[in-house]
């Protein structure tokens, strides 16, 4: 297997599970009754929908077509997503910072990527911005609903 298809592959993976924070994000910001949640859902929303087409746009200039489903990652975080926003249904605070920390645990998945030493400088500066993006997000997410 060579170098680049490795590459591609986990960024496979990076784009299945963003598209399933993507998907928790646009069923929980259906599903609440709360204002502040609702805006909070719809931005996170918003910003992995733009983070998926990125992802998405960099496995095509790459020659590959994105795989955007992987039943089991796909059944296994949603699910998860799902029950902790069904627990929690009526504590904004403890809601946030539920999804924040499956945000957190993303983070995570992009560091390691970003650890490969012949990683195409296209890909890299995507994944870095994206992440520096994501963590003033979260920063920010964190200060309204007082989780700092």
């Amino acid at each position: 297997m060579k170098y680049s298809e490795k590459i591609i592959i986990k960024l496979n993976r990076l784009l299945v599970k963003n598209i399933d924070i993507q998907n928790a994000y646009e069923t929980a910001m259906l599903n609440t009754d709360s204002i502040l949640l609702k805006q909070f859902f719809e931005r996170r929303f918003l910003s992995q929908k733009e983070y998926v087409n990125t992802l998405k746009k960099e496995i095509f200039k790459h020659g590959q077509v994105p795989k955007t489903r992987n039943r089991f990652m796909s059944y296994v975080s949603t699910g998860a997503l799902k029950l902790n926003f069904l627990l929690l249904l009526r504590n904004d605070k403890k809601i946030a910072k539920s999804f924040i920390e499956f945000e957190e645990m993303g983070l995570k998945e992009c560091e390691a990527i970003l650890v490969e030493k012949e990683l195409p400088n296209k890909i890299k500066n995507v994944l870095v911005y994206n992440k520096e993006k994501l963590q003033q997000s979260l920063k920010m997410e964190k200060s309204t609903f007082e989780l700092v």
